[in-house]
């Protein structure tokens, strides 16, 4: 008798980067590859590498997805991810990323793709004015509307989105308690021999205490606020050090070393890692003063490391961190408020290892990958049996 193979449906997934594949997406699409046949889609012509991690059955293409507004560009890139997506009959298109869910859930409504998921991270507009905010709030309704299922990765921010009728509470939710893809708990936990290793390497002292922001370098992010607050709380100790770990995508990092030329602590640059849990377990305090964040996933990378975080107290990093449990919450723009936490942690081991430990309890508990993906699974399960 012969054997009756039968082809799996397709899925694509839709990114900007292939950066995005490796910080967010490598568990879920290990997870998609159970049931689909995969498909990759993005701008390869750099950071190709990045997705050797992935499955070698799962497929990848080059479309250039720009991550700024370019009217040609843009059309043209509309046209190829219709034309791409028509030809190879998906079952499911999955995007992340504001530009690639924009294009990607109207290419796939377009090509009759009966499954359309875009997940929202951080809303761009919400540091935006005039025109141009009202611009991307209406480009986010856009995406919403072609998507058939939006996921929103905190509840804070899936509330603000319905408030700002960005999504709808019936097509739109949230995975576990939040995050993109949850945490690798077996990468991220602290190991006191790299520890160690990081520390000697860098001749940087046991009893120092480090602060680390992990993520690109912009003014958003807050990383002006975080230097201006270490430079208020080291002006006369030489115990502390602040570590920056990532792209300067807006060449700011000449502006941060002059903000802290006249204290007595240390500041670091690093460049884009793929092992940001050495960063994490050679440090002490992890920061995130952003403007806007989704989540804040870096703050859950953290906490499974026993990394209590400072954070500002805006929607998605309110998901990640309990105030005075896990970490501590400031003022988005405040540098005293953020220098007070730093220098409160900085002089309270112990108050830095009950917030720790409070944190890790939290992330193996709520936030472990596994979980996460099989929800978006199941989520997808679920649409397939309401064809």
């Amino acid at each position: 008798m012969k054997n009756i193979h039968l082809k799996r449906e397709m899925m694509a997934v839709v990114t900007s980067v292939p950066l995005q594949v490796r910080f967010f997406l490598v568990n879920h699409i290990v997870n998609f590859h159970k049931r689909y046949e995969i498909t990759v889609i993005s701008n390869l012509l750099t950071q190709k590498n990045l997705l050797n991690i992935l499955p070698k059955e799962v497929l990848t293409h080059h479309i250039s997805i720009l991550r700024e507004i370019s009217l040609i560009a843009d059309i043209k890139t509309l046209l190829q991810l219709i034309i791409y997506f028509f030809r190879n009959k998906y079952r499911v298109v999955y995007s992340i990323s504001p530009k690639a869910g924009l294009l990607c859930m109207f290419a796939a409504w377009l090509a009759c793709v009966p499954i359309r998921i875009h997940t929202f991270t951080g809303q761009v507009w919400v540091t935006k004015k005039g025109i141009l905010k009202f611009l991307l709030k209406m480009l986010d309704r856009i995406t919403a509307k072609f998507a058939t299922v939006v996921i929103v990765d905190s509840l804070s921010q899936r509330d603000f989105l319905i408030d700002h009728n960005i999504v709808s509470d019936g097509k739109s939710i949230v995975l576990g308690d939040g995050s993109i893809s949850g945490v690798d708990v077996d990468r991220f936990c602290m190991r006191p021999s790299i520890r160690k290793i990081i520390r000697t390497d860098l001749d940087v002292d046991n009893s120092t205490i480090i602060f680390l922001f992990i993520g690109r370098l912009k003014k958003e992010k807050g990383v002006f606020e975080l230097a201006k607050a270490f430079n208020k709380i080291s002006k006369n100790r030489n115990d502390l050090e602040l570590w920056f770990v990532g792209p300067d995508e807006d060449n700011v990092q000449d502006d941060l070393k002059s903000i802290t030329l006249d204290c007595n602590g240390t500041i670091q640059f690093f460049p884009y890692t793929t092992t940001p849990e050495d960063y994490f377990t050679a440090s002490d305090i992890y920061c995130l003063p952003s403007y806007r964040e989704g989540f804040g996933s870096t703050i859950i990378e953290a906490a499974a490391c026993g990394i209590p975080a400072i954070g500002s107290n805006i929607y998605g990093i309110t998901d990640a961190i309990i105030d005075g449990e896990t970490g501590v919450l400031v003022e988005k723009g405040n540098v005293d408020a953020l220098a007070s936490a730093m220098l409160s942690l900085a002089n309270d081991s112990s108050m830095r290892e009950k917030l720790g430990e409070s944190a890790k309890q939290r992330a193996l508990e709520k936030f472990h990958q596994q979980r996460l993906s099989d929800e978006l699974m199941m989520v997808i399960k679920q649409q397939s049996d309401h064809l």
